[in-house]
């Protein structure tokens, strides 16, 4: 099965909803419906990605733009978030890539990947994405593990 475009977003923006609750340009149902996905595993479509995530739909288009990437491709989508988003985002907010030292249990059912990156380990939840192994080199956004990074994204 090939990934959408919208996969590769929500594998990123799916933690960032928390932040958006309270923003005014974000209509209330939308925010909850997207809760409600995350919750669920529903990958939503693209116009409620839109609407949702405001901030970050003009830094995505830009980018796209300025790469003379085709919008619908989900590697153009990945490489916005490893490439593009750090450029805009607080800090606190950056997506790195490190790699799984070791593998435990939260106690619910999800993994906590320990992740090295820049010298240092940290942990960050699993909860989205359980298929990391020692050694494999993933993305991590705001405290969750997003996805296996691929060496030959072009």
């Amino acid at each position: 099965m090939n990934e959408t475009p919208e996969e590769v977003f929500f594998k990123y923006a799916r933690q960032c909803l928390s932040f958006l609750k309270n923003n005014p340009r974000v209509p209330k149902n939308v925010y909850e419906t997207l809760v409600k996905y995350r919750e669920e595993g529903v990958v939503p479509g693209w116009d409620l990605i839109e609407k949702t995530f405001v901030n970050a739909m003009p830094e995505y288009k830009k980018f796209i733009k300025s790469k003379n990437l085709d919008e619908a491709s989900p590697d153009a989508v990945r490489r916005f978030w490893l490439e593009h988003h750090n450029t805009y985002a607080k800090k606190d907010c950056h997506v790195f890539v490190g790699v799984v030292e070791s593998v435990s249990d939260d106690g619910q059912g999800s993994p906590v990947y320990e992740i090295k990156c820049n010298g240092d380990c940290r942990k960050f939840s699993g909860k989205w994405f359980k298929d990391a192994k020692i050694g494999d080199k993933i993305s991590v956004h705001l405290g969750f593990a997003s996805e296996k990074i691929k060496e030959n994204l072009k």
